[in-house]
């Protein structure tokens, strides 16, 4: 089994050219999908977003 590299908030803002807060309102909104590794709440959060799901969501992107 190949476990999927997981990107901090930082590190997937970093890929997608975009601003951190972007980020965590993307993943509160629903429309990119990561796992809570820290606080139950969004802010204290330590987020972890798979590399494949920021390579979706960049691809359902328009050009």
């Amino acid at each position: 089994m190949t476990i999927p590299r997981a990107l901090n908030v930082k590190e997937a803002a970093e890929a997608l050219h975009l601003h951190p807060r972007t980020v965590l309102d993307l993943i509160a909104s629903g429309d990119l999908k990561a796992k809570n590794v820290g606080s139950p709440n969004l802010r204290g959060a330590r987020w972890r977003i798979r590399e494949t799901e920021v390579e979706r969501y960049w691809n359902s992107l328009p050009d």
